[in-house]
């Protein structure tokens, strides 16, 4: 018997406890009868919890997503149809903006390739790439050669919550690969 349904009323007897009982009556033949009684009271449970996240929070309980922080109850029933009160108070932050990132150009081996970030000032960005590269400096140069090549990958943290990660391929510009206009720093003079 839930909680909330007590006290239980049996043969003209009220009980506010789990136990056994017994009840006599004597029958039309004059028997004595013997009926018992096994009541368990359950409990109703409770649980509160106070959750921080990024964006948006799915709460089991409820069986919801909440978007919003706030204050939310749901009662549902346990294992013996006892109603269960769940609370939850719900802090949800807003996730940062990807980070914007750029490089310069390297048009032949060894060439410094220049490598920017943009983000929110108030985050941190964490940046990793080739050959086990990683660095928390907003912008970084790296050598245009086979281990500093490749792609790199930047998130950035405010505190709270993580952004989407962006990435950046780091390349040698071919000269097949110039736009029409572009053309090697390579001049000959006709007589």
């Amino acid at each position: 018997v839930s909680q909330s349904r007590y006290p239980y009323l049996w043969n003209g007897v009220v009980y506010n406890n789990s136990g056994t009982y017994e009840h006599q009556v004597a029958t039309q033949n004059g028997c004595d009868s013997t009926a018992f009684l096994y009541l368990t009271i359950h409990n109703p449970q409770q649980s509160s919890e106070n959750i921080f996240a990024c964006d948006s929070f799915y709460w089991w309980p409820a069986d919801e997503t909440y978007t919003a922080s706030g204050f939310y109850s749901v009662i549902v029933p346990d294992e013996f149809g006892c109603p269960s009160t769940f609370e939850l108070d719900l802090t949800l932050f807003p996730s940062p903006l990807e980070p914007l990132l750029f490089s310069s150009n390297a048009e032949c081996p060894g060439d410094s390739i220049f490598v920017i970030s943009e983000f929110d000032s108030n985050s941190e960005i964490f940046w990793f790439g080739p050959n086990g590269f990683s660095s928390v400096q907003p912008n970084f140069s790296v050598l245009a050669d086979e281990l500093q090549l490749g792609t790199y990958y930047a998130f950035v943290d405010d505190g709270n919550c993580k952004s989407d990660t962006s990435s950046l391929i780091v390349e040698i510009v071919e000269i097949n690969k110039l736009a029409g206009g572009d053309f090697p720093n390579i001049l000959t003079i006709n007589n």
